[in-house]
C-alpha cells in the first residue's frame, strides 16, 4: 500500500538533512511500495534500468516537453502515465494560491513576479477532461487509471512518524 508507510517523507526528510543526497541512488537501494513519476529523463533513465521499471512511469504533464518524453519513453521500454500538475484542487482555488505565493514572497498580490505563479489551469481534473487532453495517448490514461486505483487513502490511525516510539523514557 503506497500510502500507509509514507516513504517518500523520508525522502523528503533525507533531502533535508543529508548534504549528500541523491534521489536516484536513494530509490535504487528502497522503493518498496513506491510508484515514481517523473519528466526528468536523467532520473528515469537511472531507476528505469535498475531493479526492474514496473514502478517507474514517464510523467507526461506539460505539452511542450511531451513529444521529448514520449520518444524517451519508447526507446527505454518504460510506460507514460497522464498527470496534471496540480497545484490546487479546483479552478476557483486560483486566487489562494495568489494570496499564498504573495504572503511567502512577503509581496503584495500587485508585486507578485508572474514566474512565481502557476496558471490557472494547474487544478485537478476530472477523468473526462484528462481524456480530452489526452485523446492520442490513451495508454498514458489507463496508467493514470491503475495507479489511482492502486492508492489508498491513508489509515491516520496506523500512521507515526519514522523512529517514533509510543513508549516514554
Amino acid at each position: 500500500n503506497l500510502w500507509v508507510q509514507f516513504p517518500a517523507v523520508e525522502y523528503i526528510s533525507r533531502r533535508q538533512f543529508e548534504s549528500d543526497f541523491c534521489l536516484s541512488r536513494a530509490l535504487l537501494e528502497d522503493r518498496e511500495n513506491l510508484i515514481v513519476l517523473s519528466d526528468r529523463i536523467a532520473l528515469l533513465g537511472a531507476l528505469g534500468h535498475q531493479n526492474g521499471s514496473s514502478d517507474v512511469y514517464v510523467e507526461l504533464n506539460d505539452p511542450k516537453s511531451e513529444p521529448s518524453l514520449r520518444n524517451f519513453a519508447r526507446a527505454s521500454g518504460l510506460p507514460v502515465v497522464a498527470t496534471n500538475d496540480v497545484y490546487f484542487v479546483d479552478p476557483t482555488d486560483f486566487p489562494m494560491h495568489r494570496l499564498l505565493r504573495a504572503i511567502d514572497l512577503n509581496a503584495s498580490l500587485s508585486r507578485i513576479p508572474p514566474a512565481e505563479l502557476v496558471s490557472e489551469d494547474h487544478w485537478l481534473k476530472p477523468e473526462v477532461a484528462m481524456a480530452r487532453r489526452y485523446p492520442h495517448i490513451p495508454e498514458a490514461l489507463e496508467n493514470a487509471q491503475r495507479i489511482a486505483e492502486a492508492c489508498s487513502a491513508p489509515d491516520f490511525g496506523r500512521l507515526a512518524p519514522p523512529g517514533w516510539s509510543s513508549a516514554c523514557t
